[in-house]
């Protein structure tokens, strides 16, 4: 592709975006979508149309009715599973690389799930326990029952997701708050931050360059990351 027809590309995916990042009252934003738009930036091979048609693709072939149906046939043995030998693999963070590679990250692999569920209208929500990700379903009976997509799906109550938190961090500071569902808009950037401090560990200053033009698009983070865009630019020019 010529450097022209390139730009406008890439300029296009930036204005699609902050077309839904845009404005940071909007929480409702189409998942799937935005998440794409950062795989094709990533990998232009990789375009938005491939990874819509991989996640309808993996819903038409799951016949789950309910959430722990969809748990097993998203990520029982042999299916998607969490990255334990390479968890800073950029590749985690992208939905279409997930599917292809049956390999994420919590969040990603909670993402996948919320689509999936989405397109087969089983009622789940993202649940963004500090450092980690896990999906839940409506409260059933008062009981909310939680899923971690990234230990395989397995089924948590609450007082299990606590144990598990504290496991993770050998922090003892739970709150039940940690368990207010997350919104899709929180989730990307979520998505942002992780690739952010995996290209700047891995010295990679292009992708540093573009996932810092996406974060300076939001306005919840927008003014500082456009000053530390607009110095790197600098620097790198």
């Amino acid at each position: 592709m010529h450097d022209g027809a390139e730009r406008e590309r890439r300029d296009g995916l930036y204005a699609r975006f902050a077309e839904h990042m845009g404005d940071r009252r909007n929480s409702d934003i189409p998942l799937g979508e935005v998440l794409a738009v950062i795989g094709e930036l990533a990998e232009p091979d990789v375009n938005i149309a491939r990874t819509r048609r991989a996640l309808d693709d993996l819903a038409h072939r799951t016949a789950a009715a309910t959430a722990g149906e969809l748990m097993v046939e998203l990520f029982g043995a042999g299916r998607l599973a969490g990255n334990t030998t390479s968890y800073d693999d950029p590749r985690n963070s992208f939905l279409f690389r997930v599917i292809d590679r049956k390999l994420g990250i919590p969040i990603s692999l909670s993402a996948v799930a919320l689509e999936v569920a989405h397109r087969l209208g089983i009622p789940l929500v993202g649940i963004g326990v500090p450092g980690h990700f896990i999906v839940a379903a409506p409260a059933t009976n008062g009981t909310r029952a939680y899923f971690d997509p990234f230990h395989g799906g397995v089924l948590h109550d609450a007082a299990s997701v606590r144990s598990l938190y504290e496991s993770l961090t050998n922090l003892t500071n739970w709150r039940d708050d940690f368990l207010t569902p997350t919104p899709a808009r929180h989730m990307v950037i979520r998505v942002l931050n992780n690739l952010k401090s995996i290209y700047v560990r891995r010295a990679e200053p292009a992708n540093v360059r573009w996932v810092m033009h996406l974060r300076s698009l939001i306005p919840e983070i927008g003014p500082s990351e456009a000053l530390q865009f607009a110095r790197l630019m600098r620097h790198s020019n």
